[in-house]
């Protein structure tokens, strides 16, 4: 194979950015290295994830060996406490097990992507079973800007853009209900049914970080605490423009009719 097995991480570039992050690169040498010194020289790797708990960490991969008839397998580097708890064969649930524990996406290979996009609704109802469902896959594709226009160029085949799918987006237990956002900025609202808890948080327009967590036991207040944070924003950034127009457009009664069409 022309390239040879790390030739998808090679151009591992994605859209908008001009380096890949330290971290990143460490954990992709550390596996190269594995695999290179290892039988698997002639596996390429398809997904990259990693995981660091205390003084640990663990890198978990699928591969695949082109050089025979395509064989797949997954890999574990670290620790092999989470390899013994996932048994799925199927790669949208093996990795759906992954996400369940907490790691992290690194590196995917756009023909993973189209594996899992091909896949995904074959599964989807079985991935109620797993509390992340396939979110954190889903925050991915979106900011990574995999849509189903670039898989179609890529494998000659069409697919659904599962990357619109609704999903329940759950942050600290609590499923995401409501989001506003304004230009950089969002804003999530969410509920714990089993802890009867709301919670509100500071986004970004990707909602790829979570900030300045409130926990409440009254609805109203959390609710309210949404909308405070979203006015605030909204007059901080009209206020930068001009003071006098965020009043003239509408100021806070223009809000609150905007949060109302949420409700």
């Amino acid at each position: 194979m022309k390239g040879g097995p790390f030739k998808h991480i090679k151009g591992i570039k994605t859209k908008g950015k001009k380096k890949m992050k330290k971290k990143t690169k460490e954990i992709l040498e550390i596996l190269k290295g594995f695999m290179i010194n290892s039988e698997l020289k002639n596996y390429t790797a398809e997904i990259v994830l990693y995981k660091k708990s205390d003084s640990h960490f663990t890198i978990a991969s699928y591969i695949s060996n082109i050089l025979d008839n395509n064989e797949e397998s997954s890999l574990y580097i670290g620790t092999e406490i989470d390899a013994q708890k996932i048994n799925e064969s199927n790669p949208c649930l093996w990795l759906a097990s992954l996400l369940d524990l907490d790691y992290e996406i690194i590196y995917v290979s756009l023909p993973f992507h189209c594996t899992i996009w091909a896949n995904y609704f074959d599964v989807y109802d079985e991935l109620d079973d797993y509390e992340n469902r396939l979110n954190e896959y889903l925050r991915y594709c979106k900011q990574h800007d995999i849509t189903a226009d670039l898989l179609e160029s890529f494998c000659g085949e069409e697919f659904e853009d599962i990357a619109n799918q609704e999903f329940f987006e759950i942050v600290n237990g609590h499923v995401i209900v409501e989001r506003f956002a304004i230009e950089d900025h969002a804003f999530l609202f969410g509920h714990d049914e089993l802890k009867e808890t709301f919670a509100v948080y500071d986004s970004d327009k990707t909602y790829s970080t979570y900030t300045n967590e409130k926990i409440y036991h009254s609805y109203l207040e959390a609710f309210e605490d949404f909308q405070n944070r979203i006015k605030k924003c909204w007059y901080d950034k009209m206020k930068q423009f001009n003071e006098h127009y965020y009043f003239a457009f509408g100021g806070d009664k223009e809000v609150d009719k905007i949060l109302k069409g949420k409700n």
